[in-house]
């Protein structure tokens, strides 16, 4: 509560910066929560077609085109 003169007591000023903080804090917790395994699975994802991109190259020019 804000009293008569306009200030707001210390201990309440005190729990209000406490709560923002924690609120502040749990939407970067969210955020990295959801982020980094998406970006995770995009990651193994790129890897993965790479490695598939490269043995398919592989195949082609063991199997399919020996002599080229």
């Amino acid at each position: 509560m804000v009293k008569s003169d306009g200030t707001i007591p210390s201990s309440e000023f005190f729990i209000k910066v406490m709560l923002v903080n924690w609120v502040v804090s749990a939407d970067f917790y969210l955020l990295a929560l959801y982020s980094l395994p998406v970006y995770m699975n995009y990651n193994i994802n790129l890897q993965w077609n790479q490695q598939r991109a490269a043995s398919s190259d592989n195949f082609m020019k063991v199997l399919i085109f020996p002599y080229i």
